[in-house]
């Protein structure tokens, strides 16, 4: 229960997905707990804990629990894992880093984004509309040792590796 109502509603990859690049298949988080029940409420998860707290002593490790949940990207309906390239893996990427921020940013301060080799893998195109998705976020640093890529970036300030001083 606390994971659908407050986890689950806020990562929103689907929702800025579709803002930046419509181009995008449908992206959606599949979450897992373990144990399945803690999707039934506190007292279920309280039930199957007992229930395999003997098991678990006897292995001498945690069976189940949080350290054991999965998330699974889905894209297009599938496992990402299994059919995103590394460009659409490196696009989910960035699409749930970029979610994540605004998250924080609404619920906390925004946070500061170190993102280096954004633009590995990705075209020209896809990165500007991918970037799109951090506009509202004024605290990021991004690496890139392709400088032409950046020219749609005009609020980032480019700075030459060479022309720095030690």
């Amino acid at each position: 229960d606390f994971v659908k109502r407050y986890i689950v509603p806020h990562v929103m990859p689907a929702q800025l997905a579709a803002t930046v690049d419509s181009t995008l298949p449908p992206i959606a988080l599949h979450y897992r707990p373990s144990p399945a029940a803690a999707l039934d409420g506190e007292e279920a998860l309280a039930r199957e804990i007992e229930r395999g707290s003997a098991a678990e002593q006897r292995a001498g490790r945690p069976l189940a629990g949080a350290q054991r949940d999965e998330v699974e990207l889905l894209w297009g309906g599938r496992p990402a894992r299994e059919v995103a390239s590394a460009g659409e893996r490196k696009t989910i990427g960035l699409l749930l880093l970029a979610a994540q921020a605004r998250r924080l940013q609404a619920a906390v301060r925004e946070p500061i984004l170190l993102v280096d080799d954004a633009d590995a893998e990705l075209d020209p195109a896809r990165l500007e509309r991918l970037f799109a998705g951090f506009d509202a976020l004024s605290r990021l640093v991004v690496t890139s040792n392709r400088p032409e890529l950046w020219r749609f970036a005009e609020r980032l300030l480019p700075v030459d590796v060479r022309e720095l001083s030690r």
